[in-house]
């Protein structure tokens, strides 16, 4: 299996849509709901109770949308936060938003400290976190409001180390991670497993930080493997 930047990986997404007339919203919908089944993989035959999703304006933050709604048909009524506006939300992230609303779930935003503070209590009583705040596309470091969730993360699990939350699951990459092998600029979520699509990312195995992917798992989401090779 080969490992790809993130530019190649962006590039693998364009060509499988130019080529392969596969949309992108169907890779989303695939990543979202393999999401949802390693929690529920994680927990069977059991249901989590509580769980936190907490989703960036991003790509990554719609993999986390589609997960909550697969997560809900299951029988679970996840937490959603998104950090930051959602009339800001666009392309398949907005309309994945647009989608859990309409079916009355509820996404609490996340636009100043003093919304995370008030969500903190109750994300720090959860179960399971899903990390879906910063994906591989990330360039520099995890800032303000997303850098603060990151480590107050870190420091409620013990970096990944304490019995509670049960599991930190990462989508695509930890947030803060860089894709490319270079050094973290700023803080690095510690998952205890990590979800990524189509094919390993360099900064997951070689990096500084490679650690803090915890378990890393390879799911297909629908791009050939010849655009890989």
């Amino acid at each position: 299996m080969k490992a790809l930047t993130a530019a190649e990986m962006r590039e693998v997404d364009r060509l499988t849509a130019e080529r392969h007339g596969i949309p992108s919203h169907e890779l989303m919908e695939a990543a979202g709901k393999h999401v949802a089944d390693a929690v529920l993989q994680h927990f069977s035959p059991a249901l989590p109770k509580r769980i936190s999703i907490l989703c960036g304006k991003g790509n990554n933050g719609g993999d986390g949308l589609v997960a909550a709604r697969h997560l809900k048909a299951a029988g679970i009524d996840p937490r959603v936060y998104l950090f930051g506006d959602p009339q800001e939300m666009r392309g398949d992230a907005g309309a994945n938003l647009t989608r859990l609303l309409e079916a009355k779930n509820s996404v609490l935003a996340i636009k100043q400290e003093a919304d995370w503070k008030h969500a903190w209590p109750a994300v720090a009583q959860s179960e399971v976190i899903v990390d879906a705040l910063l994906g591989t596309g990330l360039r520099g470091a995890a800032e303000g409001l997303l850098a603060q969730a990151i480590e107050d993360i870190n420091y409620l699990s013990n970096y990944a180390t304490a019995p509670r939350p049960a599991l930190i699951l990462a989508v695509d990459t930890p947030s803060g991670l860089s894709s490319d092998g270079q050094r973290a600029e700023g803080p690095v979520l510690r998952a205890h497993r990590t979800i990524t699509f189509t094919a390993p990312k360099i900064g997951q195995l070689l990096s500084h930080e490679a650690d803090s992917v915890g378990a890393l798992e390879v799911r297909a989401i629908g791009s050939p493997s010849a655009l890989v090779e």
